[in-house]
């Protein structure tokens, strides 16, 4: 999954979701050397240092089931809109 995300410090990126579980999140973000890890915390992304990652876009890749990491991100809009597909 592509996603579009803005740091604490106001800068925005495109990254690339490598992998995902109910916990944390693998990321490789444009710009940067290496993946990072990022933990979900209260239905929130956080980096590597503990702070806030806003999501402002999501992109599905063909093929690729993203209903989990929605779910966990998102959990109102999941269960309000019903199952994803």
């Amino acid at each position: 999954m592509r996603i579009t995300v803005r740091f604490y410090n106001g800068a925005s990126a495109e990254a690339l979701i490598l992998g995902a579980d109910r916990n944390e999140v693998l990321a490789v973000v444009e710009g940067r050397p290496e993946a990072e890890q990022w933990r979900i915390l209260d239905g929130r992304l956080h980096d590597e240092a503990g702070e806030p990652i806003e999501i402002e876009a999501m992109f599905a890749l063909d093929g690729i089931d993203c209903a989990e990491l929605c779910t966990e991100l998102f959990p109102k809009t999941a269960t309000a809109g019903g199952r994803w597909n």
